[in-house]
């Protein structure tokens, strides 16, 4: 059997790498990120779009079996080169389009088929999470930390409160339309493992399930941060071994004494698809 590549609804780790610069994105292909984002937009400059899109493209139509998922984030749908970004990735099938500036209209206006997960970074994309989690393409949603800071004029801190309602409502928005739990944001410090960790902790506590990194040497904690705790997962091997002997289709049933339906066999599948990817798990509840 082909091995697979990794699904953009289990990994937790989205190692974001500027498409046009070669050695970056073999030291992304190489690490052991979940997730590669090929960055056609805040990373490259104007004048090397078209050399980004290309090499996006090529990474893209060579990639063999197995290995990370391998997606891309397009420039703002209201720029000039996002229609040629959206064509150009028609052909080679990333496994999801990161779309920026998400809000209702930006992916209203996305003229593709491709899977998408909408970046949320402003006030207009809070406000519309709701709309953008019902489109019937979005995998997952994934917030922009610091931009929607930028635009708010809020000082972020230690203590992550500035970003509790931001990361509440993805959650909810996540969870309402029936989606992987949402993606946090980048931490921009890669030298300060202890304050990426602390991050990675508070994100996770707030429903998050995975995070969005700028350089490979975030991605071990991170995946150590954001992996299913072992208690976590061997609840959901029962959950699913009794929903499988009750037919997959009995509305709720009694395991352990807990009344389970499907928003727990949801979970539970989850879970044991986070596990499968063999990151070292969370040594703490």
């Amino acid at each position: 059997m082909t091995p697979a590549h990794v699904d953009v609804t289990a990994a937790r780790t989205f190692l974001f790498v500027p498409a046009h610069d070669a050695r970056k994105v073999g030291g992304a292909l190489a690490s052991d990120a979940d997730a590669v984002i090929l960055d056609l937009e805040d990373a490259v400059p104007i004048g090397s779009k078209e050399e980004a899109r290309g090499a996006a493209a090529r990474v893209l139509a060579e990639r063999g079996p197995g290995g990370p998922a391998l997606t891309v984030r397009v420039n703002g749908m209201k720029t000039e080169f996002a229609e040629q970004d959206l064509e150009a990735m028609e052909s080679v099938r990333p496994d999801a389009v990161v779309v920026p500036k998400s809000d209702r209209d930006a992916i209203r206006t996305a003229s593709t088929d491709l899977a998408l997960i909408p970046l949320i970074e402003s006030a207009a994309g809070i406000e519309d999470t709701a709309a953008i989690a019902s489109d019937a393409r979005v995998k997952r949603l994934m917030l922009g930390s610091l931009d929607l800071a930028a635009e708010l004029g809020l000082g972020l801190s230690a203590s992550g409160l500035e970003l509790a309602a931001a990361r509440w409502s993805l959650v909810v928005a996540s969870g309402r339309a029936g989606l992987a739990a949402p993606i946090d944001g980048v931490y921009p410090r890669h030298t300060d493992v202890e304050g990426l960790e602390h991050e990675a902790e508070i994100a996770r506590r707030a429903g998050m399930r995975a995070k969005a990194c700028i350089h490979p040497c975030q991605v071990p904690p991170v995946a150590r941060l954001f992996a299913p705790d072992p208690s976590a997962v061997e609840w959901a091997e029962r959950i699913l071994a009794a929903w499988g002997s009750a037919g997959g289709d009995a509305g709720a049933i009694d395991v352990d004494g807990e009344m389970v339906d499907a928003p727990q066999v949801r979970r539970a599948i989850e879970l044991r698809a986070a596990a499968a990817l063999g990151n070292p798990a969370r040594t703490e509840g």
